[in-house]
């Protein structure tokens, strides 16, 4: 028996050691497990670190763009209602460039029909000038015959009275010419 106390103990001494190694090698495996998982904890919580210093800083932007959104949007109705007003006032002074063009067209007739009366009165007043100059000249050649009339009649005049005065010399009393006497 004490053959087999020996081998039974060295068996289990190798059994022990078997089981030792066994554990330890689980135990290595295990600590490499747990050094993945504590490295991937680390990296899952630097990650996780980065994804919250993202999401704060997208947070951020997010704010950013919101206000910009608001005074884009604010922008966008003062735009829109400056746009309204600008399609009115477009409206009301396409409307007023219609009555202007009308008004420019009535005006175009106006002065087309107050240029062919000016024409007309041109042409009435030339002919009136025509006949005025020919009456000027005719009153010139009037005058000048009537310049010439008195001449010879302050010649005639001159002429009878000399003959009246070497009549009156001579001491005969004649009538004169309208049958009156001197």
């Amino acid at each position: 028996m004490k053959d087999f106390l020996q081998n039974l103990l060295v068996l289990l001494a190798v059994c022990l050691c078997a089981l030792v190694a066994f554990q330890w090698v689980k135990e290595v495996r295990l600590k490499r497990r747990i050094e993945e998982l504590g490295g991937a904890a680390q990296s899952r919580a630097e990650a996780i670190r980065t994804l919250e210093t993202k999401l704060a800083n997208h947070a951020g932007e997010i704010q950013r763009l919101e206000a910009l959104r608001s005074g884009a949007d604010g922008i966008l109705k003062s735009n829109s209602l400056e746009l309204s007003s600008m399609a009115a006032a477009l409206g009301k002074a396409r409307a007023e460039l219609g009555g202007a063009r009308q008004e420019i067209a009535g005006l175009r007739k106006a002065v087309g029909l107050a240029n062919t009366n000016i024409l007309t009165q041109n042409e009435t007043i030339r002919r009136q000038n025509e006949r005025l100059l020919q009456l000027a000249e005719e009153r010139n050649r009037a005058l000048s015959n009537y310049h010439i009339l008195a001449g010879e009649f302050g010649v005639l005049a001159e002429k009878w009275n000399r003959q009246q005065e070497s009549l009156g010399a001579a001491g005969t009393n004649t009538a004169g010419p309208a049958g009156k006497k001197r």
